[in-house]
């Protein structure tokens, strides 16, 4: 399967009393439980992204968001791929937040790295945090460690079956890029 299969990638505006802004975002779907965030999403820079909707007609907002949005479309489609993805966590510079190192971990299971992933992986499990905080993904890590030590694929088939899940969750169906 294509790798652009495992991301919904899009824009969304974010509006608040002082006006608004729209945001680029990479949904990655091999991650169990997915529920959309906006963790992996950065502001369109703010004259770029900025808008106001006092006033405006949904018709008027729509052509502005596709007006603010259109500049950054290739970009957005860099992320749409595993490596791309990666490369947009590692740019984060935040490797050390438990949140980061569990869906980079998953990222590198997907990118067949299981021995780096299990090591991120692992931390993830071991973070007192992740264990207060997020218990399902410290869970989720240890396990994912277990299958990556099996050596026989599971992990990768875990995943797989968790981004099949999600898409069915979002209506969305398998399609390629050409």
């Amino acid at each position: 399967m294509p790798d652009t299969e495992y991301f919904a990638v899009g824009f969304v505006a974010d509006h608040k009393p002082s006006g608004g802004e729209l945001l680029h975002f990479a949904l990655p779907l091999y991650v169990q439980n997915f529920h959309c965030h906006l963790s992996y999403a950065e502001r369109l820079p703010l004259r770029a992204g900025a808008f106001n909707a006092d006033g405006k007609s949904a018709d008027e907002l729509g052509r502005e968001f596709v007006e603010k949005a259109e500049p950054y479309i290739e970009q957005v489609r860099q992320r749409d791929s595993l490596p791309g993805f990666a490369s947009f966590v590692e740019s984060l510079g935040a490797l050390q937040n438990p949140r980061i190192q569990y869906i980079y971990g998953l990222t590198l299971i997907m990118l067949e790295r299981p021995d780096e992933a299990a090591e991120y992986l692992r931390a993830v499990a071991e973070s007192d945090w992740t264990r207060r905080v997020v218990p399902d993904e410290s869970q989720s890590a240890s396990s994912l460690v277990r299958d990556i030590e099996s050596g026989d694929g599971r992990a990768f088939a875990r995943l797989n079956q968790w981004a099949d899940h999600s898409r069915r969750e979002l209506g969305l169906s398998r399609t390629t890029k050409e």
